[in-house]
């Protein structure tokens, strides 16, 4: 989440000619433990301030045991710390953002389930559930336009949003939405009852096709 490289000397595996490539490249002495991310990466303050902002969030929401798929996406949506980048001026931005949950329920119905904005900043775009089954439908609503055909190659979605009133928009309203679809999946993660495999073939599509409609809609009073 940090666009750096995380691994450290706390390794256990590693690619067979690992340590020869470094010293042949006289990237590595040779001497101590080889510190991946020193030797392939270097050092960047920009980055690094990114790294240590982000584990620093990390411990600070596991440290009573608990960590939640909400938790993990708070993280992403954080701009004081440096995580989430919007910056009109600089014309730099997080492009998209990816969390993904794993079960250990051997019964359950689905594995694994990817939540996927799709579109910049997390903070207005939604986390969306993609699960991989045998007949997925990912629909045309994420797909951008042909190189051939125009030079803007935005999708729907992304349209909707760079089309989006946001100061009309009510976020909490949208977040809302996004928390009982992921919740659904949380539930399903931990259930044992056999759901079709076709309940999940447009279940993407139809999320992002929602989306689009509230970003449209533009209530006329929002939550404070």
């Amino acid at each position: 989440m940090s666009n750096v490289y995380s691994i450290e000397d706390d390794y256990s595996l590693q690619s067979k000619n690992l340590e020869k490539f470094a010293k042949e490249k006289n990237l590595w002495n040779g001497k101590d433990k080889l510190n991946f991310a020193q030797i392939f990466q270097g050092q960047s303050p920009s980055t690094d301030a990114r790294l240590k902002a982000g584990r620093k969030l990390l411990e600070n929401l596991t440290k009573n045991g608990n960590f939640s798929v909400f938790d993990m996406i708070s993280i992403l949506r954080d701009d004081q710390a440096g995580i989430c980048v919007f910056d009109k001026v600089r014309g730099v931005r997080t492009t998209s953002s990816q969390v993904s949950v794993l079960t250990t329920n051997k019964n359950s119905p689905i594995d694994a389930c990817h939540l996927l904005t799709g579109t910049p900043n997390p903070k207005q775009s939604l986390f969306k559930p993609f699960i991989f089954s045998k007949n997925v439908q990912l629909g045309p609503l994420t797909v951008s336009s042909p190189e051939e055909l125009t030079s803007q190659r935005v999708h729907p979605l992304y349209s909707a949003h760079q089309k989006a009133k946001w100061e009309n928009i009510d976020l909490k309203r949208l977040q809302d939405f996004e928390h009982e679809g992921i919740m659904e999946i949380i539930n399903q993660l931990k259930s044992s009852n056999d759901k079709n495999d076709e309940t999940y073939q447009t279940l993407f599509h139809d999320t992002v096709s929602t989306e689009i409609e509230l970003l449209r809609e533009h209530p006329s009073t929002k939550h404070s």
